[in-house]
């Protein structure tokens, strides 16, 4: 799935969304990947859904163009519908 990030600035990014299972000693479950080095585990991202304002994925803007990137929260919603509840990892 690929969405648009926006800076600050309005730059736009074309992020594509991919998904992972974690089996890790502390932590596992289905991870959504917004490209390195931005991940959230799928249980984190339910506690937003529906989303109330953007999520932002880059503060600094250090991997973008140096402005605060976000991702809209119409598209992030669609995102967690997508990977996560068509899924059946959760119910909302």
């Amino acid at each position: 799935m690929q969405v648009i990030a926006k800076d600050t600035q309005g730059n736009e990014f074309v992020k594509t969304i991919t998904t992972r299972m974690s089996e890790g000693k502390y932590s596992r479950g289905l991870v959504i990947c917004f490209g390195w080095p931005v991940e959230y585990y799928a249980e984190d991202l339910m506690e937003y859904y529906p989303f109330q304002k953007s999520m932002c994925i880059d503060m600094s803007g250090l991997n973008h163009k140096g402005y605060q990137v976000t991702i809209s929260a119409e598209q992030m919603d669609k995102i967690v519908e997508k990977f996560i509840i068509q899924n059946g990892i959760f119910e909302n």
